[in-house]
């Protein structure tokens, strides 16, 4: 199977610089970075290229200015590393708004910005996150789904062709690329098969999907409550099965990006929260952020069916990265930043690859015995 490996940046500790992430990163073995905004901007606000600025310091001419230097800088490192930035996210809560809204202007002045960057960084994707707030919750009187899908639609449409502009092409000549993915806390898009109806819909070659197996498997799999014993749904197998069908019909082609992660339980301070409760938006948001796990760290509490969901993936014919993207409160604990998540995140992957081969030659044996 042989994939090259990916990590995301916040997944190697809050508290590291950007370029000692890149090293260890590096070091461990990845070939792919995945570049979070904040680790990004952090970087940038502090970096103090060697030329003198034209601009008063406090102008935000020199800020985009300064900005757009560090990502030149980033660029460089990488290349020295022998690393390539895969992806820079998110731009969140982007589509859906009212047609030239206050926030839908603003929305789309942010992403032109950050195509600028993602450019001078050397990448050619840019991924979106599903938007997320409550005003647009059927509960808050929110538009109707069918004229919120139709305005995410032309949002879509609209970031693709903006994307696709000669401005934001790279110096080796490939175009931008946008990517967008189902939050499990989504507002409106919240499943695969709701993001996958939108990106279709929206038909532009450079826009395609992200795969996330939490996001996934969250929503349409598991229930961390105490409702149900396992932490999955009644129906879960059933789930399983209408998701990891419909991904392995998805056209590999339009796969731009594949995000694994596990996860486990409720740690036993966060269980009250989950106890007796619906599963709601927050509480997924809480449960993302508190207990994604490395893929099959059983011996931490890992417990999702990531396998057969990268199993679907690859069945696509998708041959890119895998890129391990995880959120824990040990990334809050000093001794376990840079290298020691580095190691974990690239031994779990390797660990998945081979599960998914021995899952795929199970069944040719078994196929083959019909």
């Amino acid at each position: 199977m042989a994939a090259e490996h990916s990590i995301f940046s916040l997944s190697l500790g809050r508290h590291l610089s950007l370029p000692e992430k890149l090293e260890c990163a590096a070091e461990a073995g990845f070939k792919g970075f995945e570049l979070y905004f904040d680790d990004f901007f952090n970087f940038a606000a502090s970096y103090t290229p060697s030329a003198h600025s034209a601009f008063p310091p406090s102008s935000s001419i020199q800020r985009a200015e300064q900005e757009l230097l560090a990502a030149a800088y980033i660029r460089d490192l990488c290349a020295s590393l022998g690393l390539e930035i895969i992806c820079f996210q998110p731009l969140r809560d982007f589509e859906g708004w009212r047609y030239r809204s206050a926030e839908s202007l603003r929305k789309r002045r942010e992403a032109q910005w950050v195509l600028s960057i993602a450019r001078e960084l050397g990448t050619d994707l840019l991924c979106l996150a599903s938007n997320v707030q409550p005003r647009f919750s059927p509960s808050m009187a929110g538009p109707s789904r069918a004229e919120w899908e139709r305005q995410a639609v032309e949002d879509l449409r609209w970031i693709a062709d903006e994307a696709s502009r000669e401005e934001y092409r790279l110096d080796d000549g490939r175009g931008m690329r946008v990517a967008f993915e189902s939050l499990a806390w989504g507002a409106y898009s919240y499943t695969t098969a709701q993001a996958w109806s939108l990106v279709s819909r929206a038909d532009r070659p450079n826009l395609g999907l992200i795969l996330d197996s939490f996001n996934a498997l969250a929503r349409e799999w598991a229930d961390p409550t105490s409702r149900y014993s396992g932490g999955r749904l009644p129906n879960g197998p059933r789930s399983l099965q209408r998701l990891t069908d419909l991904i392995s019909s998805l056209p590999a082609e339009k796969i731009f990006l594949l995000q694994l992660a596990d996860a486990n339980l409720p740690l036993p301070h966060l269980q009250k929260e989950f106890e007796d409760v619906n599963l709601t938006p927050s509480l997924l948001l809480r449960w993302s952020r508190t207990s994604r796990l490395f893929p099959l760290e059983s011996e931490r509490g890992a417990y999702l069916p990531v396998v057969e969901f990268t199993k679907a993936v690859h069945k696509t014919g998708f041959r890119g990265m895998w890129s391990v993207e995880v959120f824990n409160e040990i990334l809050d604990d000093e001794s376990a930043w840079g290298r020691p998540l580095a190691t974990r995140g690239f031994e779990s992957l390797r660990k998945l690859e081979k599960a998914v081969e021995e899952a795929q030659w199970k069944g040719d044996m078994v196929r083959a015995t019909l």
